[in-house]
């Protein structure tokens, strides 16, 4: 896949109905990093898919025109865009400090907890949750094992941000 960073990919995951597409940044052994394009010509933050329930990755037509239109718009994979993902606790301090918050699913993909990084230990990740309303809540537990996907700087998250620095003013 190294020949592949910086293009449009098209992920198809275990366990998920849909295809996961954006421009691949980075991968390992343990997780896949794409700068996320869930619909048409639009780039909304960025995913870490674990890389073990990838099932296959394309690129065709449909991905080569996104990547085109996506260039034409100036939307493009920069420096800026690249996260160590070697080690996940690190990954997500970074992920915290910089964007303020990332959102995990597990195998339910109708449920997500959004939060920022408390600590993780071999088994378990532990994030500080924000609700729906902005407001920084109890601290949630997770295994690791359990985690399909990580998205952070999407505008659903940031909103949630900067509203919750709106509020503490």
């Amino acid at each position: 896949m190294q020949n592949l960073k910086g293009k449009i990919v098209s992920f198809k995951y275990r366990d998920r109905k849909e295809s996961f597409s954006g421009f691949l940044i980075d991968y390992n052994d343990k997780w896949t990093l794409i700068m996320y394009n869930p619909v048409d010509y639009v780039v909304d933050g960025y995913l870490l898919l674990k890389s073990d329930k990838i099932l296959k990755y394309k690129i065709e037509e449909e991905e080569l025109f996104k990547e085109n239109v996506l260039k034409a718009k100036n939307i493009i994979p920069t420096e800026d865009d690249i996260f160590p993902i070697t080690d996940l606790a690190e990954t997500l301090k970074l992920i915290s400090d910089r964007f303020g918050a990332f959102k995990i699913e597990e195998k339910d993909d109708r449920v997500c907890y959004i939060g920022r990084f408390v600590k993780m230990t071999k088994k378990d990740l532990y994030i500080q949750e924000i609700d729906s309303q902005a407001k920084w809540g109890e601290i949630g537990k997770f295994k690791l094992q359990s985690i399909r996907t990580i998205e952070f700087g999407s505008d659903y998250i940031n909103s949630l941000i900067v509203y919750n620095k709106e509020m503490e003013k």
